[in-house]
């Protein structure tokens, strides 16, 4: 992988194991889809995003660069929504950077297409527990989850996939409490949500505050 890649695209990167495709959903500058360039088990790279500019900018960039197997990566225009990602390939999905509300909608489009043995890799910016609530009621499962502290904000990563054998995702957290780390985000997040009073914010307070270590 590419050094040149932020902490928490680095640890996003971390997951692949021996992926055959990769998607890289709402790519922006394709950094975290182009570090598995010369990943040689890897067949495909999809970088998807719906903004022209975006698009136009990384297909002149690919086209200037040091690439020398184009055939290897696919520049899709269009939203996550939209994408039809279904194939016989084990493939590991990165959506981040994205709202919950929008990484749940996404999630929602391409479940029918993902198989067993495919890894998603989500890390939303806001609206997590709108996101986990969603995850909790559906067919997702839980393989890891982890909190990131990059540019003065922490950031939620979630593996998911179909496995039945995974655990259920849980609305509020579970493992990301457990290490320093996640001690000092719940507490961020403490100071945050006491203001906040509506139903499910009340609960997540009350969920943080029954934690011990």
């Amino acid at each position: 992988m590419k050094s040149s890649l932020s902490a928490r695209l680095s640890f996003l990167s971390s997951f692949y194991t021996d992926f055959t495709e990769v998607w890289d959903i709402g790519c922006d500058h394709g950094h975290l889809g182009l570090s598995f360039l010369d990943v040689k088990t890897v067949k495909r790279i999809n970088l998807v995003d719906p903004s022209d500019l975006v698009i136009k900018t990384l297909n002149s960039n690919l086209k200037d660069s040091y690439i020398t197997i184009p055939d290897k990566i696919v520049v899709k225009h269009s939203k996550g929504q939209n994408l039809k990602i279904k194939s016989d390939e084990k493939k590991i999905i990165f959506i981040a950077g994205m709202g919950g509300k929008e990484t749940k909608e996404i999630l929602n489009h391409i479940e029918k297409d993902l198989n067993l043995s495919d890894l998603v890799l989500i890390s939303p910016h806001k609206n997590i527990l709108e996101l986990r609530a969603y995850l909790n009621s559906s067919s997702f499962r839980l393989y890891k989850e982890a909190v990131i502290f990059e540019n003065q904000y922490f950031y939620q990563v979630l593996a998911i996939g179909l496995l039945p054998s995974m655990s259920k995702v849980s609305p509020f957290g579970s493992e990301i409490w457990l290490s320093p780390l996640g001690q000092s985000y719940r507490l961020s997040l403490l100071k945050t949500f006491k203001a906040h009073h509506d139903p499910i914010s009340r609960e997540f307070v009350a969920y943080l505050d029954g934690l011990s270590y």
